[in-house]
């Protein structure tokens, strides 16, 4: 996230990239699993889905 210009960090997004991390590195793209929830966020969820969606038409 950029305030001023600068980047801050959103400890809300760190712990969801970090979660996130854990359950997809390593996975190929078709293995990924469905996310229901993770960290808490519906919303970041429910864009990450939509991303893996298309990424696994490719």
């Amino acid at each position: 996230m950029l305030k001023d210009d600068e980047i801050v960090e959103n400890p809300y997004l760190v712990k969801y990239n970090d979660q996130l991390r854990e359950i997809i590195v390593g996975k190929e793209v078709k293995d990924v699993p469905d996310l229901d929830l993770v960290s808490g966020s519906t919303i970041t969820n429910d864009a990450f889905k939509e991303a893996l969606s298309s990424l696994k038409q490719v």
